[in-house]
């Protein structure tokens, strides 16, 4: 008879604290796969953006930029002026869940473009000067 009610004793503790410890390892494991998720679904987006600033930025190079350096054409502000437009074409064409991602993960997703706008620039000269 004590066997019995220890036993039932026992199951009566022992499966209320092992659904709760499931369901906190539950919990725990959707939470690490969902930061997994979002982690990768950002670098994705990020990668879309770093390729159409690239594109707008060699297609600015190309079109204008050059044009203007050898007609002595490039001022402070024409350089302004294409930098605008890039970062006009580049917000005009990001998709709206590409602007979500970026905003859930960055505070001015705005002006975090804007610099790696500035960067690409920046690669672009250095490469032009290697060749």
């Amino acid at each position: 008879m004590k066997e019995w009610l220890l036993n039932q004793s026992l199951t009566l503790i022992v499966t209320p604290i092992l659904g709760a410890v499931g369901t906190i390892i539950g919990v725990s494991v959707k939470k690490f796969f969902d930061s997994k998720t979002k982690a990768t679904d950002t670098k994705k987006h990020l990668r879309m953006l770093d390729e159409l600033i690239l594109s707008a930025v060699e297609t600015a190079n190309q079109k204008e930029v050059d044009y203007l350096k050898d007609s002595g054409e490039w001022t402070k502000e024409k350089e302004e002026e294409v930098f605008q437009r890039v970062r006009q074409i580049v917000m005009s064409l990001l998709t709206t869940e590409t602007q979500r991602v970026l905003a859930e993960s960055y505070v001015n997703y705005e002006k975090f473009i804007e610099l790696r706008i500035e960067k690409t620039v920046k690669n672009a000269k250095n490469k032009k000067e290697l060749k």
